[in-house]
């Protein structure tokens, strides 16, 4: 008898946006699917994934019937598996309408992925008020359950609310609690509240200590910013060895802007010995953005500038040298050509 890798999934998926990883043991696919037949909603579901991945011995047509009849029993996974197939458009037609319901019954259940899931759904698409309403309690809900996603979202909805005391303070909660999950994202931001004086008074010191925590986790927004804290002496002693330090962080993960100002500290020798040769390849790199923008002719003069003190071999050699920054830039998954 022919043996399958059924797929049943016996654990609740994992929290967002983590894919879901589902457990599997070797079954005896007649079994399976006779198990399926007579209602059994983990073999339905089983088959219909199975056979919705060409897998088994089941017509690949036949893997919305199964999963619709998991899903009808109420199995969390076949629900969320069915809200997927309608939000993306995947072997049916694209229905948000149907997408919202499925996400809806996974959601009733403390399924963390459908709660954020319906969340997403509802507020990326026109929502009206009452959708807003429900997408910002679905938020709350996978929030509460330890979804850092959904704490990031719930903090910057609450964040633009107008009424806004006890807002502003419960979107630095939000804030706060993803930071100490780990989320160098939340750490940016509270960076930018302390900074701006949003929510509570203006601390550039505790915006320094936030901005430093997010660059010290790799976060490329946060190194620009506290290179320009260094630099200007914000919440410490103006520091152009650190603001070089940090403006390079941010530089090699592709930030023109921070390319700009990378080169513009090698040209003046601020935090360093002045080297035309490295202020040529980052002005070089700040200007390769395909839209010409304040940035990229400030770049381009700067280029020009620094090319004045360079022979014609040595300017050879650094664009060679920028070229093969731009590339290792991109195979790790950065972009040069300007930030969002």
């Amino acid at each position: 008898m022919k043996q399958f890798l059924a797929v049943l999934l016996l654990l609740m998926l994992p929290i967002w946006p983590a894919a879901a990883e589902y457990p599997t043991e070797e079954m005896h696919w007649p079994s399976l699917v006779n198990r399926a037949e007579r209602g059994e909603a983990i073999a339905q579901f089983s088959v219909g994934y199975a056979a919705l991945h060409g897998e088994g011995e089941q017509d690949p047509e036949t893997a919305l019937s199964w999963l619709e009849r998991s899903a009808k029993q109420g199995y969390a996974p076949a629900l969320l598996k069915m809200a997927e197939l309608y939000a993306s458009g995947s072997r049916v037609a694209q229905d948000r309408d149907k997408a919202a319901d499925w996400y809806r019954q996974a959601a009733e259940q403390q399924v963390m992925a459908a709660q954020f899931s319906l969340a997403e759904l509802l507020w990326h698409h026109q929502p009206n008020s009452q959708q807003k309403e429900e997408a910002q309690r679905c938020y709350r809900q996978a929030a509460t359950q330890g979804v850092v996603a959904a704490m990031l979202r719930l903090a910057a909805l609450l964040g633009q609310e107008d009424d806004a005391a006890n807002s502003a303070s419960e979107s630095e909660q939000w804030y706060r609690k993803a930071a100490q999950a780990g989320s160098a994202e939340a750490k940016l931001a509270l960076g930018y509240r302390y900074y701006n004086g949003y929510g509570s008074k203006k601390d550039l010191r505790t915006a320094l200590d936030w901005y430093r925590q997010a660059a010290e986790a790799g976060h490329e927004e946060a190194q620009l910013q506290l290179a320009y804290m260094c630099y200007n002496g914000y919440g410490m002693p103006k520091n152009d060895r650190m603001a070089l330090h940090w403006f390079t962080q941010a530089a090699e993960q592709g930030n023109s802007e921070a390319q700009l100002n990378l080169a513009g500290l090698y040209l003046r020798g601020q935090g360093t010995a002045i080297n035309h040769f490295e202020a040529y390849v980052w002005f070089n790199l700040a200007a390769t953005g395909e839209e010409v923008s304040e940035l990229t002719k400030r770049a381009q003069a700067g280029r020009t500038q620094a090319a004045r003190y360079l022979s014609r071999e040595q300017q050879f050699e650094a664009q060679q040298s920028a070229g093969k920054r731009y590339f290792k830039q991109q195979r790790f998954g950065h972009s040069n050509m300007g930030r969002e």
